[in-house]
């Protein structure tokens, strides 16, 4: 299967109009480059404060729970289902992880005033502040990255990245926005 994009970020179809065909060597590139970035995402050994460390593996936790806590961290409380939307992972794996982190007292659960039918999971208070400057150790690097850039390639950069995850979920990828 072909992943191939026209100039203006679309898919490329069949047509004798579609666009020059991907270079081999720009997806390899492109490939290896993504390996290394995954690499420093999944592997987060180096960003953990000690502290952060020990009280996951005193509660029998692992690296696994630091994501929903780093995204509790950094956009704040969510119900479940909101949780596993952001880390794109499922409702039953977001709620054991919520469930692990909730019996290891590192986040609470809480009535949403609004809908009593939904409960809102957040960072516990004593634990907020060492997740936070785990989740900024964690993002410095983007951040860094992301500041060597204009505005204008910022947003060209997250789009970029934007159609290439709608084109790998086989989502529609939207039209460019216009630039006046």
């Amino acid at each position: 299967m072909s992943y191939q994009l026209t100039p203006d970020g679309r898919p490329a179809d069949s047509s004798p109009t579609a666009s020059a065909p991907i270079a081999d060597d720009d997806l390899k590139a492109l490939m290896r480059l993504m390996a290394r970035f995954l690499r420093h995402v999944r592997d987060p050994d180096e960003d953990v404060p000690e502290e952060l460390r020990a009280l996951l593996s005193g509660a029998g936790l692992s690296n696994r729970h630091l994501a929903p806590l780093v995204s509790l961290a950094m956009d704040g409380p969510a119900s479940v289902g909101e949780l596993a939307e952001r880390m794109a992972l499922g409702a039953t794996t977001t709620s054991q992880l919520v469930n692990e982190l909730h019996r290891g007292a590192l986040v609470r659960r809480a009535e949403d005033e609004r809908d009593r039918r939904r409960t809102i999971v957040s960072v516990e208070e004593p634990h907020r502040p060492l997740v936070e400057r785990c989740a900024r150790a964690r993002t410095e690097p983007l951040r860094q990255a992301l500041g060597q850039l204009t505005p204008a390639a910022r947003r060209d950069f997250i789009r970029s990245w934007r159609v290439m995850v709608d084109v790998c979920e086989g989502r529609p990828v939207p039209a460019p926005e216009e630039t006046g």
